[in-house]
This record gives structure tokens, sequence and C-alpha cells, in this order.
């Protein structure tokens, strides 16, 4: 929030303030996204890395970490994940399978609701009932740990 243009952290005063902020100023990049990009290599590695680092520090101090996964509205559904998706999730769920970890994926139980493509509010972000819905997943999840 207020790092990036389309995430802005407050209101603008006016409409051409907010055409100011967001598309003629430029703005300065983000060090830490930046410094990932220069990092080069492949990305999903990259991420695999970082949940299996995350779940090691959680791990080491006793608490128990969850892995929970939301779906893009494409994905829901027909056509589906593309490719590289499918390969990615194969990979994150031979990482979850190697160091035990507790995940939830919600593409098959997505796919299992009718009308799942009324979960979503827009192509990324489920609608506050869906929301629900999927906190009431992890906590059944969280409750047989």
């Amino acid at each position: 929030m207020g790092r990036v243009r389309n995430y802005p952290a407050k209101k603008p005063i006016l409409t051409w303030g907010e055409v100011w902020q967001r598309y003629l100023n430029k703005q300065n990049p983000i060090p830490e996204l930046q410094s990932v990009q220069q990092e080069g290599g492949e990305i999903t590695g990259i991420i695999l890395h970082t949940i299996a680092q995350i779940y090691d520090l959680v791990n080491r101090n006793g608490i128990q970490f969850i892995l929970v996964m939301t779906q893009l509205l494409r994905e829901i559904g027909e056509p589906g994940s593309r490719d590289y998706e499918i390969k990615a999730r194969h990979r994150l769920k031979k990482l979850t399978e190697i160091k035990q970890i507790v995940d939830i994926d919600f593409l098959p139980i997505l796919n299992s609701q009718p009308n799942a493509k009324t979960f979503y509010q827009d192509s990324i972000h489920l609608n506050f009932l869906r929301n629900q819905f999927v906190n009431k997943v992890i906590t059944e999840q969280l409750t047989t740990l």
C-alpha cells in the first residue's frame, strides 16, 4: 500500500491529483522488488525457496505453519490453469510433501462448488462471503491439527 501506483495509501484530494500521482508522476521503484528482479533466475524456484525458509523459521520456533493458496479467477473451471501454473503447483506440492507442510489448495475446493466464478469480486480477490468460506475451511483444518 502506498508503494505501487495501483495501491495508494490515501485518497487524492482531486481527480487530477490522482491522475498526476498514479500516471504522470514517475514513481521510484520499490527497492526490495528491484533487488529480487536483479537476482535473475527462475521465479518459481525463488518463491519455493522462500516458502521453505519461512517454514523452517516458523517450525524452529514451535509454531504451526499452514500454507493456503487461492487461485486466480481464470483458473476456476474451464479452461483452467495454464501449463506453467500446473507445473509450479506440482513443484509446490512436492515441497509440501518433502517438508511435511500442511497445505490447503483451494483449486479443487473451489472447482467443486457450484457457481465458483461468482466467488470473486475481481480477477484475483474473493468477495466477502467467499473469504468467510476460506476462513471456515482454514478453521476446520486448524481444529484437526
